[in-house]
């Protein structure tokens, strides 16, 4: 029988897909986002930008593809003194901090980035949300500004269309997920709700 884990991660395939096509190596959005670094950083070259990812596969190739701009990676596998000497490096002199999202969750204070890219969904809104309040810090003399890219036409997009209307219909729906792990915010997705993200288009119930 289909269960929800085996849906999930076929979901989690093709939202990966959207992100980077592994076989090709191909991405529309490392194409867009690093073409707006390149705004970012020559508009004023003392910048600081941090791009938010779910994958480590995506930070690694991110950091390959603007090597250009020397950036430095923060993710949960590393030790704690990787991740302190990291943060460092990029409070002193870098200007681009390649992060997953889960990692950057609590206790981090990076208030000399004023540019925030959220390079992918995440199930869970608030992960975003606590993520990128990790720039908004005592301190921050700038205004900060924060983007996130949807792939559209995909899976990606309807996913993202879903939690907009669970976030209209009720209210508190996202606050409410602040303390959720990944296995309790799938939770609250129904079968029927994740079998309406596979069919195809033409197949799909009117809205």
């Amino acid at each position: 029988p289909l269960t929800r884990i085996h849906i999930f991660a076929l979901i989690d395939e093709l939202l990966q897909i959207c992100s980077v096509h592994k076989e090709s190596g191909e991405s529309a959005k490392a194409e867009e986002v690093g073409d707006q670094l390149g705004i970012v950083f020559d508009s004023d070259p003392t910048n600081k930008v941090v791009v938010f990812t779910r994958w480590i596969y995506t930070l690694e190739y991110l950091a390959r593809r603007w090597r250009h701009f020397r950036p430095l990676l923060f993710h949960g596998s590393m030790s704690p003194q990787e991740r302190e000497r990291v943060v460092g490096s990029f409070k002193q002199d870098g200007r681009l901090l390649l992060m997953s999202v889960k990692a950057a969750g609590r206790g981090l204070n990076l208030q000399e980035a004023s540019y925030v890219y959220h390079f992918d969904l995440t199930w869970n809104p608030m992960d975003q949300r606590q993520a990128e309040d990790r720039c908004w810090r005592q301190g921050q003399r700038k205004t900060v500004f924060v983007y996130s890219y949807v792939q559209q036409g995909t899976i990606e997009e309807r996913i993202h269309q879903v939690l907009q209307r669970k976030s209209h219909l009720f209210g508190a729906y996202v606050d409410t997920m602040a303390e959720d792990t990944d296995a309790t915010v799938q939770a609250k997705w129904s079968i029927e709700e994740l079998k309406e993200l596979l069919r195809p288009s033409h197949e799909r119930a009117p809205r």
